[in-house]
């Protein structure tokens, strides 16, 4: 697995090779053995492996989603957090109709919950997903706004205006003034 997820580091020849190879069909089953350094391993390749909107299909086409959302909603903080961090690389190289996928498999709500950790830096990477999923929606920034809305998510975005880290602060009143139309 570690050699795996070295190669995918590389460039995007090197990571087209080992995708030709459908890797991501072997992590489903993987993911969830009761050994966390597979599953950490795993979730190292997941990171690494958002690179196009070819790996992003092929992560939705293996049902990856699905066991990201879970671990996002019941894993271990660091699992949680390496979790995010998938979730936010796939936003920045996904398409709208990805972004669907991503919506209609419920990963905004577990997401949403990381938003107010105790963990500055997972409260920036969930920022940045969020903002990513709003510069690829286009003509769904509507529906990704409503559904954020819905699963508690601004609320807690607007919590985050008021962060003691200015970087979180920006982000988030960013985030509110672009995409949800108020000033706060």
């Amino acid at each position: 697995m570690r050699a795996v997820g070295n190669i995918l580091s590389g460039n995007d020849e090197q990571c087209q090779k080992v995708l030709g190879l459908d890797p991501l069909s072997y992590f489903p089953t993987l993911a969830f053995f009761s050994d966390t350094e597979l599953r950490e391993e795993i979730l190292f390749i997941l990171r690494a492996s958002s690179r196009s909107q070819m790996w992003v299909q092929a992560f939705i086409n293996v049902g990856l989603l699905a066991k990201i959302t879970e671990i996002l909603g019941r894993g271990e903080m660091h699992e949680k957090a390496v979790a995010a961090m998938v979730i936010s690389n796939l936003t920045i190289n996904c398409n709208e109709e990805q972004l669907l996928v991503l919506i209609a498999e419920d990963i905004l709500q577990p997401f949403c919950d990381l938003l107010t950790s105790q963990f500055d830096q997972l409260s920036r990477t969930v920022l940045n997903g969020l903002r990513n999923m709003f510069e690829v929606s286009h003509s769904l920034a509507d529906k990704v706004a409503q559904t954020i809305d819905e699963c508690g998510g601004l609320a807690k975005i607007e919590i985050l205006q008021t962060h003691e880290d200015v970087q979180i602060y920006q982000l988030a009143l960013n985030i509110i003034e672009r995409y949800f139309g108020c000033e706060t």
